[in-house]
């Protein structure tokens, strides 16, 4: 089968779903898998291909037309600057999330000094992040998920970066979260369940809905749960940031302001409540 006609039955069967681009990232990480070679593809739309390419393309348009999201099927994410494995276990990073990070770095620069938590780090996106950026640092992430932590773990050993992973589940028992500590970031789950009326069938049938969805009667559960610990868990000077649900961002500030703490509301670049800087 051509280049030319599967790039254009790609285009055919999915530009309803998917814009051009994304189309073109499915197709440049397919094709360059593994022995052909990428310049030829370029410049030969005639080039045939056939064998596992052809099944993993036509396997590949399969999943898409299902609406799985392109970053499960070719198995990896971009994400502030490096690689990140992902699967159906992993919540897929988004762009808010990184801006979390971004703000992290503006904040700090070179003078972050101590311990680092990332509470519910997932495929450990934030917390090698924050790794990769201080690599002097003790960083640790925890997750209930076992499945999550074991993607968290080969994204560490791919990139050679040395945090530490524990599965914990965060609002029963603080486990092998020992010490105090300078900064603690979490992206934790904080969606209401009435919302997921309003999202798409991509996100509901193949994101891990632990990570995302909390119920409604008690949304800020986590918030809670953070709040308990940094009582005792945070030093002195630390600080805390916390993404969040947009609509919910003077009620997570005033739970955490009730207590004492200073905080900061911050609009992530779609002008929405989106983070919590806390101390």
């Amino acid at each position: 089968m051509r280049l030319s006609e599967i790039q254009e039955t790609f285009n055919k069967e999915l530009n309803d779903i998917y814009s051009l681009s994304e189309i073109n990232i499915l197709l440049q990480e397919v094709l360059n898998y593994s022995d052909v070679d990428p310049l030829q593809l370029r410049m030969d739309s005639s080039f045939d291909l056939e064998g596992q390419k052809l099944d993993r393309l036509i396997k590949a348009l399969q999943d898409l037309k299902g609406g799985k999201p392109i970053q499960y099927i070719i198995g990896r994410v971009d994400f502030f600057g490096s690689s990140f494995l992902v699967d159906e276990h992993t919540l897929i990073p988004r762009p808010e999330t990184e801006e979390l990070v971004d703000l992290i770095q503006k904040d700090y620069s070179a003078n972050l000094k101590g311990r680092i938590l990332d509470i519910g780090t997932g495929s450990g996106c934030i917390a090698l992040s924050l790794k990769s950026l201080y690599p002097k640092h003790e960083v640790i992430g925890v997750d209930v998920s076992e499945d999550a932590l074991a993607m968290a773990c080969e994204n560490g050993y791919n990139q050679k970066l040395d945090a530490d992973f524990y599965q914990i589940d965060f609002l029963k028992e603080w486990g092998d979260i020992e010490g105090t500590f300078d900064l603690i970031v979490s992206n934790p789950p904080y969606i209401k369940e009435s919302e997921s009326a309003e999202m798409s069938n991509q996100v509901l049938e193949y994101e891990p809905h632990l990570a995302l969805f909390v119920k409604d009667e008690d949304p800020l559960i986590f918030y809670r749960r953070i709040l308990d610990f940094i009582q005792q868990g945070l030093n002195p000077k630390g600080k805390v940031y916390l993404e969040l649900n947009q609509q919910l961002g003077e009620e997570t500030r005033t739970l955490f302001e009730k207590e004492g703490w200073s905080t900061k509301l911050i609009k992530d670049m779609s002008g929405n409540d989106r983070f919590l800087r806390i101390g």
